[in-house]
C-alpha cells in the first residue's frame, strides 16, 4: 500500500474517531443504532425554538426514560421528554425521524383529572393538536392504583397511545429547548 493511502487512511480514522468523541452527528440518521452509540439527531424546529434527538437504551420504562432525558445535555441545555404540541411539530418530527418502536414522549396521562398533560404544564386541548390512536380509548381503563399513566408514539405510525405503568420501550425523543439556533 502506498505511503498516501496509508497516511488517508489513517485520517479517516482519526476523523472518525473524533467525530464519535466529540459528539458530532450524522445530520442523515434518523433512527438511533440499536447498540444507542448513535443518536438520531439533534434536529432544530425554528417554529419550537428546540432541539430534538431520538436515543435508544434498553428497555426503559417512562420514568426512567424522563430521567435519561435530564440526563442529556445540548448547547448547554438540559433535555427533557418532548413536548408535540402542534401540527407543525408533530410534522417536523414525522420528516425528521423514524420512529422504529415505540418511543416515549413527555406526555401523562392523570387517572383523577381523567386528563393528559404534557411535561411543559400544557395540555394538548388546550394547544388545540392532539394525535390519539382512533382505536385506542383515551380512558382510564388502566388508572386502578396508578396516579398517571405514561403516553408513548406507537412505533411507524406516529399515534399517541397510553400506556400501562409496566411498559417499557427502548426509544424515548428528547427535546431541548435551546430558544435559539
Amino acid at each position: 500500500m502506498s505511503k498516501s493511502i496509508s497516511k488517508l487512511l489513517l485520517l479517516s480514522c482519526a476523523l472518525l474517531l473524533y467525530s464519535a468523541q466529540s459528539g458530532m452527528t450524522d445530520r442523515n440518521v434518523r433512527s438511533p443504532s440499536a447498540d444507542s452509540t448513535i443518536t438520531a439527531g439533534p434536529y432544530y424546529n425554528a417554529s419550537t425554538k428546540s432541539y430534538f434527538e431520538l436515543f435508544s437504551f434498553p428497555e426503559l420504562s417512562w420514568p426512567e426514560a424522563e430521567l435519561e432525558a435530564k440526563n442529556h445535555v445540548f448547547k448547554n441545555t438540559t433535555g427533557r421528554l418532548a413536548t408535540i404540541d402542534s401540527y407543525k411539530t408533530h410534522k417536523f418530527l414525522v420528516n425528521n425521524f423514524t420512529f422504529s418502536q415505540d418511543t416515549w414522549i413527555g406526555l401523562q396521562f392523570f387517572c383523577k383529572s381523567s386528563e393528559a398533560i404534557w411535561l411543559n404544564g400544557t395540555t394538548p386541548i388546550s394547544n388545540h393538536f392532539e394525535n390519539w390512536d382512533p382505536n385506542i380509548s383515551t380512558s382510564n381503563n388502566l388508572c386502578v392504583i396508578e396516579e398517571y399513566l405514561p403516553i408513548f408514539i406507537r412505533n411507524n405510525s406516529f399515534v399517541w397511545e397510553v400506556s400501562s405503568p409496566r411498559k417499557t420501550s427502548n426509544f424515548y425523543l428528547v427535546e431541548y429547548q435551546t430558544g435559539t439556533k
